[in-house]
């Protein structure tokens, strides 16, 4: 209702006021009741019987005007809301109420942005702090804190998603990412939404989704692509690039695609060299030209190309030694340089020596057992040291220290028995179970212990078992679970046939559509010489 209407309407209010009871009920019947109750209904009164409107409408008008000639008082809040206070004021004065509250509304608004703004960004710098002082909890509060206030913050989605990853909640982070993701697109913030799908992506290679997480990373990559070629001189472009097209490598290694694991791969190395040359002072593209060798080297390594795959880990090496020298407190450099001493290791153990792979694998033990003890709650690192156990246990068996060996594969077995407790879901800690149980098997079954061996090994294939009942496309448990039952079929005998046709039913479909590297193409043949050796007259 506007000003106009509100002043003629209490005109002829009054006018009705003076009117005789009896004659007032007939001088109704040609004003708009309806229009007065919505006048008082705006002025805060409701259900205003017909004859009491004119008094109800006299006595609000007179309470505006006398509100409306107040003077504000001198406040601290500040010049800007003592004038929009006295503007309000002024449209009461001119019995516009609707018109004061929508100043003072639009005035709070303004003041709500602000103080979200300054309030997220010191809820954002807490958050940071309690990080790096690995208050896990504490940094997760805080982020959920701050959307709550910011709940289009698409970052600190991610943030607080890569917290419940890095304590190991996979289904809490991959909620964080979807909600990413929703605000990303519903923003229309394209890189944003390309920065999610990679995130979920990686929760869904830990959860062994691996054909969903190849299509979150190709959505990612189809999005980056379109950016890229709109502004190929965008370096960040081009970075994000590199990293869409390595993460759909990451996808297709994981499947057994070694072949396009390898052109993804070198398309993501040939960006990140071309962007570490333009930039040598960039350390976090130095660090990627590192990771991007080391990515190679895993494909090289599983084509059994191992010289060429040493040389890729040892030039990532040199890259990840110059930056944690330079910076010795920068965990993920030092992290970085334990993953590149692990690589060399695998290959020179591969190659038969045992002497350097053990000195890699030390170097690398020392490394994670000092960032796993500095940060309990890093669930990542805490699963990097049990993989770490294995790895030194591995070559104590080829030096026939078992019980050494034996007490390395239990060292890893209890961190990863309390990691996959609390995370049913998460497929690569599941799989570790698997392996540390089928180490262990192997040790007993060289130290003549049949009994506790079949018990290791069938834990591990029920661990496999376990993974595929709940996601029956994960491809690497489907063919680890290849490894335990070889093993039984030695020394279950009356269940050896059953176990040698299980792991030929694996891999057998892989080997034609070309998904096993060059050492499980090996298994097979063996395998059936297996068989046929059941078949032979005894």
């Amino acid at each position: 209702m506007t000003r106009g209407q509100c002043g003629s309407l209490h005109l002829h209010c009054k006018r009705l006021a003076l009117s005789t009871p009896c004659r007032s009920s007939r001088r109704t019947e040609n004003v708009d009741v309806g229009k007065l109750r919505e006048l008082l209904v705006n002025l805060g009164h409701d259900n205003v019987p017909a004859d009491e409107i004119p008094a109800k409408l006299d006595e609000s008008l007179k309470a505006l005007r006398e509100q409306g000639e107040k003077q504000p008082a001198p406040s601290n809040a500040g010049a800007d809301i003592d004038a929009t206070i006295a503007a309000a004021r002024a449209r009461l004065r001119e019995n516009d109420p609707q018109g004061a509250l929508a100043l003072l509304k639009a005035k709070r608004a303004e003041e709500t942005q602000a103080r979200v703004k300054r309030e997220t960004a010191l809820l954002a710098e807490q958050a940071a702090v309690e990080r790096l002082a690995y208050d896990y909890a504490g940094a997760k509060a805080t982020l959920e804190e701050l959307l709550q206030l910011d709940p289009d913050a698409v970052w600190y989605w991610i943030d607080l998603g890569d917290l419940w990853r890095t304590t190991g909640n996979l289904a809490v982070a991959s909620r964080a990412f979807h909600t990413a993701l929703d605000a990303a697109r519903r923003l229309g913030r394209a890189r944003d939404e390309a920065l999610a799908l990679e995130r979920l992506g990686g929760v869904l290679v830990q959860q062994g989704k691996l054909i969903d997480a190849l299509k979150s990373y190709q959505a990612q990559l189809a999005i980056v692509e379109r950016l890229a070629k709109a502004d190929p001189d965008n370096t960040q472009w081009q970075y994000d690039l590199g990293i869409s097209n390595e993460r759909v490598g990451d996808a297709l290694l994981a499947q057994g695609d070694l072949a396009g694991a390898m052109k993804s791969y070198r398309t993501r190395h040939e960006i990140i060299s071309h962007l570490a040359k333009a930039d040598p002072d960039n350390a976090g593209w130095q660090r990627d030209l590192a990771v991007s060798h080391n990515k190679i080297g895993d494909v090289l390594t599983k084509q059994d190309k191992l010289t060429d795959a040493l040389q890729s880990f040892r030039d990532g090496l040199v890259i990840i030694e110059h930056l944690a020298l330079a910076d010795p407190d920068n965990t993920q450099w030092q992290y970085d340089l334990g993953v590149s001493d692990e690589r060399i290791g695998d290959v020179l153990l591969a190659q038969g020596d045992l002497a350097g792979a053990m000195k890699s694998y030390r170097a690398r033990h020392e490394i994670i057992s000092h960032l796993a003890k500095a940060d309990p709650d890093n669930a990542g690192w805490q699963r990097a040291l049990s993989v770490s156990s294995n790895k030194i246990g591995n070559v104590l068996t080829k030096q026939d220290k078992l019980t050494d060996a034996l007490q390395s594969f239990r060292d890893g077995l209890a961190i990863i028995e309390h990691l996959a407790l609390a995370a049913p879901d998460n497929a690569d800690w599941q799989r570790d179970l698997a392996i540390s149980n089928e180490r262990i098997g192997d040790v007993l079954t060289r130290q003549n212990d049949a009994k506790g061996a079949i018990d290791a090994l069938e834990r591990a294939l029920g661990a496999y078992r376990k993974l595929l009942e709940s996601n029956p496309d994960d491809v690497q448990a489907r063919l680890f679970s290849v490894v335990p039952h070889w093993r039984l079929a030695g020394l279950d005998k009356a269940k050896a046939r059953e176990h040698l046709e299980a792991a030929l039913a694996i891999l057998e479909p892989m080997a034609e559509h070309d998904r096993l590297d060059v050492n499980r193409r090996g298994w097979i043949s063996k395998i059936k010489a297996q068989l046929a050796a059941l078949d032979a007259p005894a």
